[in-house]
């Protein structure tokens, strides 16, 4: 082989690794700007709103639970897409929601003592357990 037919080679496997690193970056932009779409709301403004309403009453009640799950429930119905495409982040996900919708669901009222003490914490720690899970798929 001379030089010019190794270079004329080299050339065209470089030409054919960059065109493939181009598609790799536009499945990767694609898949990023479709990410967006679905969760930008969500992260942004409809889980910290509806979460900003959970509050525990003078009396140990409970109130704004029901809207934060609906919002739980609405994030994993836009997530049913990675189903298909990422079966591993959609179960995680769906594991780290769930997770979040029994603590709400299952703590008993009045919430007195030591279960009132830690449930903001509680419940942080378990929405920023979802908002990891979703900010690292990206």
């Amino acid at each position: 082989m001379t030089k010019a037919e190794i270079i004329s080679n080299f050339i065209a496997f470089l030409a054919l690794g960059i065109s493939i690193y181009g598609l790799y970056r536009e499945k990767k932009n694609h898949e990023f700007d479709l990410f967006f779409e679905l969760y930008k709301d969500f992260l942004i403004l409809r889980l910290p709103t509806a979460r900003d309403k959970v509050r525990i009453t003078a009396s140990g009640r409970i109130t704004g639970i029901n809207e934060f799950i609906n919002e739980l429930n609405s994030l994993r119905k836009k997530s049913i897409y990675f189903k298909y495409t990422d079966f591993q982040f959609f179960e995680e996900l769906r594991k780290k929601l769930w997770d979040l919708e029994d603590y709400l669901t299952m703590i008993e009222e009045p919430c007195t003592g030591e279960v009132r003490e830690n449930f903001d914490r509680e419940v942080n720690m378990r929405l920023s357990n979802i908002y990891r899970c979703l900010l690292k798929k990206f």
